[in-house]
């Protein structure tokens, strides 16, 4: 059975784990290591790597059934539509053979990033290959897929401002200053 990509759903979204229990499945499930030496190798076979990557499947909020997290400039967002955007995380169910937008962004024309062709032999190959791998490892619901953010990406860490998720560079992390009322980055 192919993989299908399945219309957006809040519900499928706030499903997710939050993101640090999604980084403990990450840490029990090998970590870095484990991603470097079996995720990698695989994009790589595939000539994905500068097309998708894989992320950890989490969530910052809940949204309302009719609302889409939405990055902007790395703050995202619930938007009530997702007019003019296009995804950019995608959940990942290797059981069902299903890939679920979770989180959107602005659709920039000037982009030079390839956006992935689902339909492609290539790319159906590799999500075949990839459900094999995830359900192998048993690490069904703990990693997604994202689209590369380009070769001059310089990192992200992520923190919650109310409904805001704020993406910051590690270099712009040490000029916030941490207080009681936000919990540190992760």
């Amino acid at each position: 059975m192919a993989t299908y990509l399945a219309p957006y759903s809040a519900a499928f979204f706030n499903a997710t784990p939050s993101l640090p229990d999604a980084l403990q499945k990450h840490l029990e499930a090998g970590g870095n290591e484990r991603v470097h030496q079996d995720f990698e190798t695989l994009f790589q076979e595939h000539g994905v790597e500068k097309i998708l990557g894989l992320g950890l499947m989490h969530h910052h909020f809940a949204l309302e059934d009719d609302e889409y997290l939405t990055d902007v400039r790395g703050t995202s967002t619930a938007w009530k539509s997702c007019t003019g955007t296009r995804p950019s995380v995608w959940g990942f169910d290797a059981n069902e053979k299903r890939l679920t937008p979770l989180e959107f962004a602005m659709d920039d024309d000037n982009d030079s990033v390839a956006y992935p062709d689902w339909q492609s032999p290539q790319m159906r190959d590799f999500l075949e290959k990839l459900s094999g791998l995830i359900l192998q490892l048993g690490v069904n619901d703990t990693y997604g897929l994202v689209r590369y953010p380009g070769d001059n990406f310089p990192g992200r860490v992520e923190m919650t401002v109310g409904r805001a998720n704020v993406n910051l560079t590690p270099a712009q992390v040490c000029n916030v200053p941490y207080n009681k009322y936000r919990e540190p980055p992760i």
